[in-house]
């Protein structure tokens, strides 16, 4: 029993970016064909480059946390640079897809829902830009911060997907989701090391009082916000 989870301390963030592996998998699994390969009226290209990028970054998060899980830390630091250019290219693709699809949803589909909804998606973008940043930053002066930080803005990205999920459906219990892997990462450090990193903590904290807000904007609570977008989408 201990070997056991001693085996599964050291590779939790492995285990952790094959959960969010799968939560992509099984989420756009359910909609990639209706809403992108066989999707009428086609969506914008952007979007297909945007989900060829994100699995990318997926993909990545994987075998970098498998090199360190094995130990092999000069090849990690080496593909570390491949991470820093995703890191750059999520947001700039990920801002443009958001912008383009709210539009072809607003203006092509007449989704009434695609204005209000536009907050979800640029905060998803900006939290997962603030975290990636400061996770690369900490990389030679705190690795435990720089693991933890690249994580939970992985994390951060995982909303579209567990929105998907038949059993879900929509952005608020996407967020439960999410913050329930959150929440299972702070476990991890409580049991190992009897406290929660600062890194978790933070974040956490800020998702508890962002994301309410973020929500009362998507669902449309806040008609200025909804004109303002549906003024920019047009």
């Amino acid at each position: 029993m201990r070997s056991a989870a001693s085996a599964v301390n050291r590779h939790f963030y492995l285990i952790m970016a094959l959960v969010a592996a799968a939560a992509v998998a099984y989420g756009f699994g359910h909609t990639i064909g209706a809403r992108l390969l066989h999707a009428q009226p086609r969506p914008p290209a952007i979007l297909t480059v945007h989900a060829l990028i994100f699995s990318s970054w997926i993909v990545l998060l994987i075998v970098q946390s498998a090199l360190v899980s094995t130990r092999n830390v000069r090849l990690h630091m080496t593909l570390g640079t491949l991470g820093f250019a995703f890191g750059v290219l999520m947001p700039i693709v990920g801002i443009a897809t958001a912008v383009a699809m709210a539009r072809f949803k607003f203006e092509t589909l007449k989704d009434p829902t695609a204005a209000p909804f536009f907050a979800v998606q640029l905060w998803d973008m900006t939290v997962f830009t603030t975290l990636f940043w400061l996770g690369f930053s900490a990389r030679r002066t705190n690795k435990e911060a720089h693991r933890r930080l690249i994580m939970a803005a992985t994390f951060a990205l995982l909303v579209a997907a567990f929105a998907r999920f038949p059993q879900v459906k929509g952005p608020t219990r996407g967020y439960l989701c999410v913050d329930s892997l959150f929440v299972i990462a702070i476990a991890r450090d409580w049991l190992t090391e009897r406290r929660i990193h600062r890194a978790y903590a933070v974040t956490l904290a800020a998702f508890a009082v962002s994301q309410p807000f973020i929500l009362y904007l998507a669902l449309g609570k806040f008609p200025p916000w909804t004109a303002l977008t549906a003024r920019y989408l047009r």
